[in-house]
């Protein structure tokens, strides 16, 4: 069993590392190792791959420095936009990173940045050595040595980073430091090869590929392999082992645990195209459960093409396929791309114990997808996922499986709800923290987080008819049962709908008081749906049927400052100690919220000469002092629909009219109006502060 070396940095621009002493020959010793390009293959028959002519039981070792010898000090950052970081003000750039930038074409200045891992430590899961991992992107620095830039409309850790991590979501910070991987050890210009490129495997050749080696006999350093070809739009298909079902195809397993693997154009604001694939051993030698495909950072953007993980799709024919010698485990320490990373298991491959662990997820996109097919257990275990956009997990199971979500573990989603989809069986631990509940990751406006499927309206939701049967918790028993309520019902803005009007049918109390407890269930509305303005009176109501509590109906007002984003909605009802005058809630929230409801009240028929006149009766609390608006929609003398407002923002402690007068309009026939109510709330006053209420007795509108 024969060991041979490979130095990733003999086709970099440094030229070679520790021990090499001969690039020319390259016959796999220490002195003189082959390069990274000599044992990718064409095929998994390419003679041209090193791998190719080796023997069962050898093992390949790519040599590696400690993390620190690749890193240039960038600097002080702080967040500038959602794609970019400004150096602190005053703060002069270090020279190696200037020196560093200056030494390259403006043309071709992507860098890959490691996140500081004193800030990604925090969140990061380990693997299973108890190893966090580096967290690396790719950004550039737009000529200048004091902003980075992310790949706008690709690059969405970005966002990501801005919205959760601190301190990277911080506009003041003056801790962020910003870590550059030296450009001397890309592989840059043509080197990389296009096609398929198939990553030291070659058919029934069980051969083993360890990294992180810092001397013959030393291995505790990190391999970076940064590809950044200069031909970054010409395709390129990395595969690791191969897709497919035999008994002689690529026997490699691959102990990439310490490798941080990026591929980025060597241009700026752009992204590479290239799919990644990962797959079991077939050949025989090293397939079956007791081997684990380990790989450590796997980063690139893109947008939209996969890093697939099948390592349980295919398995060794040579045994049966529910032979424990079928498929092999696998573990990933950190991916990111547009979609994270693609699972696809099937679970009769394997006796039942072969597990597959992702520790550490990011994404443009899903935090990852995929699914399985067959009978068996998945066994799919998950740590950390922070996802820009759309669901944290999206997995269509067969039946419902159980997923093991890794202990101190975060989850945090960007732009839509939070959502594991498809399956609702997962095994909790008892410390894993949602965006709500951690000092590392927050939440905003447009967070979550939400494991239930969202309630209303989308392809992977209940539908509006469902919501009849379908009861809320006021406040649920654990973060990860939350409910987002959605009422988007179209995908374009042909779509609207006037009245959004979904009947849910309970809300669950608990034996907890309605009206003095901040609801945990969230709500949103489409941007196109929900339209606010002087020509438009749009109405969109959540109400339930009936409460636990006292038995009656309970509505949920939305805000007009969180359109199209989950946020925590304004209770009202029927206040039984005020003669069942409408009573509105404030709700508990941070910075300044505008709800909204819309009524429809009685209203004779007016034509020009008459004078309508609108009387709101309403109260509030003692301590009651932000705005709240009126507002009438009517047909004024030119024909046209026109508003009409008044407005308060003191208490009314006994019922008083707020009066609107319409002394010029012109002809409707309707026997009724619309009328808004629109009330202001800030921090302190809701349920937990001062419990602000709104009381409307009556409204009324007379012709004269």
């Amino acid at each position: 069993m024969a060991i041979y070396w490979v130095d990733p940095y003999i086709e970099a621009d440094i030229g070679g590392i520790h021990g090499t002493t001969d690039t020319v020959s390259r016959s796999g010793t220490y002195a003189a190792p082959w390069a990274i390009t000599d044992i990718m293959g064409s095929s998994t028959t390419d003679t041209n791959s090193k791998i190719y002519g080796l023997s069962n039981g050898d093992e390949v070792r790519l040599k590696g420095l400690a993390m620190s010898s690749y890193l240039i000090d960038a600097g002080t950052f702080h967040s500038n936009s959602n794609f970019s970081y400004a150096r602190k003000s005053g703060e002069t750039a270090p020279s190696a990173w200037s020196s560093a930038r200056s030494a390259r074409a403006a043309s071709a200045r992507n860098w890959v940045t490691i996140f500081n891992k004193t800030h990604t430590d925090t969140f990061a899961v380990a693997d299973s050595d108890g190893n966090k991992p580096y967290f690396a992107f790719q950004v550039y620095d737009q000529n200048v040595d004091d902003v980075l830039q992310f790949v706008s409309g690709y690059n969405y850790f970005g966002q990501i980073a801005h919205r959760f991590i601190s301190p990277y979501n911080d506009s003041s910070a003056t801790t962020l430091n910003v870590q550059i991987i030296d450009w001397r050890y890309y592989i840059t210009g043509t080197t990389l090869p296009t096609g398929n490129i198939y990553f030291a495997c070659s058919n029934s050749v069980g051969v083993k590929i360890t990294d992180g080696w810092t001397s013959e006999t030393v291995r505790d350093g990190v391999t970076c392999l940064i590809f950044s070809p200069s031909n970054y739009n010409s395709w390129r298909y990395f595969n690791f082992n191969y897709n497919n079902n035999s008994s002689t195809g690529p026997d490699t397993l691959y102990d990439l645990k310490n490798t941080i693997l990026v591929l980025m154009p060597d241009a700026t604001n752009t992204y590479p195209y290239a799919f990644f694939y990962f797959a079991s051993a077939t050949g025989g030698y090293y397939s079956g459960n007791s081997y684990t495909q380990r790989f450590g950072t796997i980063s690139r953007v893109d947008p939209g093409w996969p890093t697939e993980d099948r390592t349980r799709y295919y398995y060794y024919s040579g045994v049966g396929s529910t032979d424990s010698s079928a498929v092999n485990n696998a573990e990933f320490g950190m991916s990111y791309g547009n979609y994270g990373i693609s699972s696809y298991i099937n679970s009769d491959y394997g006796d039942g114990a072969t597990t597959t662990r992702y520790n550490n997820v990011t994404s443009g996109g899903q935090g990852f997808s995929g699914g399985a097919i067959g009978s068996g257990d998945v066994n799919l275990t998950v740590g950390t996922v922070l996802a820009a956009q759309s669901r944290v997990i999206a997995l269509t199971f067969p039946t419902d499986q159980a997923i093991t979500l890794l202990n101190n573990s975060y989850y945090a989603c960007y732009s839509s709800f939070f959502e594991f989809s498809q399956t609702k069986n997962f095994s909790f631990p008892s410390n894993i923290y949602g965006p709500a509940n951690s000092s590392d990751i927050y939440v905003t406006s447009n967070g979550g987080p939400y494991f239930l499927l969202t309630l209303g309206g989308s392809t992977y939701s209940w539908s509006a008819n469902q919501l009849l049967q379908q009861d809320v918790n006021l406040v649920s028993p654990n973060w990860w049962e939350k409910v987002a309520i959605d009422t988007y019902t179209g995908s374009t803005s042909n779509s609207r709908n006037t009245q959004a009007n979904y009947a849910i049918n309970r809300l669950v109390c608990g034996g907890s008081d309605y009206r003095s407890t901040n609801p945990d269930f969230l709500v949103k509305a489409g941007t196109y749906l929900y339209t606010t303005g002087p020509t438009t009176a749009y109405d969109f109501n959540i109400h339930f049927s009936t409460n636990d509590y006292d038995d009656i109906p309970v509505g949920a007002a939305f805000s007009t400052d969180d359109n199209n984003i989950y946020h925590t909605p304004m209770l009202y009802f029927n206040d039984s100690t005020k003669s069942d005058a409408l009573c509105f809630i404030k709700p508990d929230v941070t910075g300044e919220h505008d709800y909204k409801k819309a009524i429809t009240i009685p209203c004779d028929p007016y034509s020009s000469g008459n004078t309508v006149t609108i009387d709101f009766n309403v109260e509030t609390t003692s301590t009651f002092t932000d705005y709240v608006f009126f507002y009438v929609y009517y047909v004024n003398s030119s024909g046209d629909i026109a508003t009409a407002n008044t407005s308060f923002n003191s208490a009314i402690t006994t019922p008083t009219d707020q009066t609107i007068t319409l002394s010029s309009v012109g002809t409707s026939h309707a026997n009724h109006m619309i009328v808004e109510i629109r009330i202001d709330t800030n921090t302190g006053q809701g349920v937990s502060g001062n419990g602000e209420r709104l009381w409307i007795h009556d409204i009324t509108a007379t012709v004269t």
